[in-house]
């Protein structure tokens, strides 16, 4: 990103140390960044003041041409036909549920997190050969510290240890 002060390019980067500059007037800041919406603000400094400034580019929204507006058509009415098949097909025939237990292993990668699953927490990771009944399953790692969720649905086959990585 390109960052300009009153129309002066002072800079490029994501993260910046400025000194120097005028304190008690507006000073309108710029940055342009190739596929980003120009980002403009003004701030007036006091004195002594340290500015710490989170900034987010924003991408701007594409039109759709009339090609890729009838090729996403296209596609949703494959997906629309594919969910009325699976339901017709679903309501036709009961779902047999998975008999006996398998195991489940999560990590993750980087770091830790708790672990939840369908909705229940269970520990934190690494999570090792935790044993579950046969089926689907809802895998959630929530990192408390940074708030950061992920998750995953999957299916545990009996006798078997399913991994998990995130």
């Amino acid at each position: 990103a390109r960052v300009f002060i009153d129309g002066e390019a002072v800079g490029r980067g994501s993260e910046m140390v400025l000194n120097g500059l005028t304190t008690g007037q507006a000073l309108k800041m710029k940055i342009e960044a190739p596929g980003y919406e120009t980002y403009l603000e003004s701030h007036t400094l006091t004195p002594g003041e340290r500015l710490n400034l989170p900034i987010r580019l924003i991408r701007p929204i594409k039109e759709e041409t009339p090609e890729e507006v009838k090729r996403r058509a296209e596609r949703e009415a494959k997906r629309e036909a594919a969910r009325k098949a699976k339901a017709e097909g679903k309501a036709k025939a009961p779902v047999e549920k998975p008999v006996g237990k398998g195991r489940i292993t999560v990590q993750m990668k980087g770091g830790w997190g708790e672990v939840y699953i369908d909705g229940r927490r269970i520990d934190t990771t690494p999570l090792y050969n935790h044993s579950l009944p046969a089926g689907r399953h809802k895998v959630v790692i929530h990192n408390g510290v940074t708030g950061a969720k992920k998750s995953r649905t999957v299916t545990v086959i009996a006798g078997e240890n399913k991994r998990v990585s995130f």
